[in-house]
């Protein structure tokens, strides 16, 4: 496979030495207050900033809504309504859960919390799958929180529903959030042109919120550039600045749109980019000031003279002299068939962290990656931006496992980065027990999820 013009990473083929283990450390294993088989925590959205981590568990089934209810998750009478908890570092500097999250009315298969967000002291959870009346059902929401970090107390401060609820578009699949700016995707919103409706096209949001105001008010509607041709717009979204990147990964051009704002607080399309071997780019975006990565969890990665089919890699773009310009391909030293790498990313800095949810290895080694002997435990690998002399390389760091290794994990599920602490979903997981750092082999309540808090030292 050939690729012209671009500059193409190789990542290092090298055994994990002792000094590369040791930089991470401090690896916290969370489990939440009323965890139960089947919620998949971990499975939505996880995301870290500073000293608060939120986690979404879009499948827990209690039925009391709102913040912190009385007797919460005593009751599985609402099937998949979901979840989300906060966590904030205590004195001691270590995590420990806060509020738990509920929709105000717990809504069966709302999904509450299959996305989520940090911005200061605001929380975002998404709730992808919740009607907006009995005649417009999965149209979404997303619900705002406000965190007093002295009290510790979180509130409820409003709902946003879409500007025209639509039936089935999902709106809250994807958020992301930047200073004062918001973007919702709704990845399966239907477009009507000339009395032809584009199933799936999809739509993202942005709204704005005044300084002196708690809530969000709508001010502009994004769609396709290929309302056609590039559909589940929306279907990832991130923000850093002045700029939105909207990933629309599934159609003829699966691709990523990059919007600017200007300072009227108008937003504009400046640049497409698409990938003509599709592969589901754009499944995953995340953007740090100049750079992004974009996940491709369906690509054929390159393996020896061959390729490993639907084993996913992730590009990075830097942009420079004012155009954006793909600096890499990274992918494991060993890529495997449907490890669905690239199925979620994240960046700080130059660092970004990839998740590879079905990844099949037994060990934490990735010179061994390839044994397989545990299916879909899943892994997190981790490269980092150097340059030197004008070149720039993305090298594999480290490849992260669970705690414990098993099978059906699905570690990776979701990840989030701030600084140089990594935070990890596994949805799969089985632990039965509750609290920080419990008996992670204690496989009592299947698939009830866990998140894993990573530290890189070095």
């Amino acid at each position: 496979m050939k690729f012209s013009k671009f500059f193409l990473v190789f990542v290092l083929f090298a055994l994990i030495t002792c000094d590369d283990s040791q930089r991470y450390t401090r690896r916290d294993y969370i489990k939440v207050h009323n965890s139960d088989a089947g919620d998949g925590l971990g499975e939505g959205g996880i995301a870290i900033q500073g000293g608060l981590m939120v986690v979404g568990s879009p499948h827990e089934a209690s039925s009391k809504g709102g913040v912190n209810p009385p007797n919460s998750g005593s009751d599985n009478n609402t099937r998949n309504s979901g979840a989300a908890y906060l966590f904030f570092k205590n004195e001691s500097g270590y995590w420990q859960q806060g509020a738990f999250m509920k929709a105000g009315i717990p809504m069966q298969g709302a999904n509450f919390g299959a996305s989520v967000a940090i911005q200061g002291n605001y929380i975002l959870v998404g709730a992808p799958y919740e009607n907006y009346s009995s005649s417009v059902p999965g149209a979404g929401a997303v619900y705002v929180y406000y965190y007093d970090p002295q009290t510790r107390v979180l509130d409820w401060v409003h709902t946003i529903i879409p500007v025209e609820p639509q039936a089935n578009a999902h709106f809250g699949s994807s958020i992301t959030v930047y200073d004062t700016w918001l973007a919702i995707g709704a990845p399966q919103h239907d477009i009507v042109v000339n009395n032809y409706t584009i199933f799936d096209s999809g739509r993202t949001y942005l709204f704005e919120k005044w300084p002196t105001a708690r809530w969000f008010t709508h001010r502009a509607t994004l769609d396709s550039p290929y309302i056609d041709q590039s559909k589940y717009f929306g279907n990832s979204v991130s923000m850093s600045g002045r700029r939105l990147v909207v990933g629309s990964p599934i159609g003829d051009y699966a691709a990523i749109h990059i919007y600017e704002r200007d300072d009227a607080g108008a937003w504009s399309l400046k640049r497409s980019l698409i990938n003509q071997y599709g592969g589901h780019f754009g499944s995953s975006v995340a953007i740090d000031g100049d750079i992004i990565v974009v996940g491709a969890p369906n690509y054929d990665a390159p393996r020896g003279s061959g390729t490993a089919p639907g084993a996913g890699v992730a590009f990075t773009y830097k942009f420079t002299n004012g155009d954006w310009q793909r600096e890499a391909m990274v992918y494991p030293v060993y890529p495997d068939t449907d490890d669905n790498f690239g199925g979620k990313v994240a960046i700080s800095g130059n660092l970004i962290a990839v998740g590879a949810l079905l990844e099949d290895s037994a060990v934490e080694d990735y010179g061994y990656q390839d044994n397989n002997n545990a299916p879909n435990s899943g892994a997190v690998f981790i490269f980092e931006r150097k340059e030197s002399n004008g070149t720039v390389t993305w090298d594999l760091d480290y490849m992260l496992k669970g705690t414990v290794i098993e099978a059906g994990d699905l570690y990776g599920s979701s990840v989030g980065i701030s600084g140089s602490t990594i935070a990890i979903g596994a949805s799969g997981e089985d632990g039965g027990g509750t609290g920080i750092n419990g008996d992670p082999a204690d496989n009592s309540k299947s698939g009830s999820g866990a998140a894993f808090v990573v530290e890189r030292t070095q």
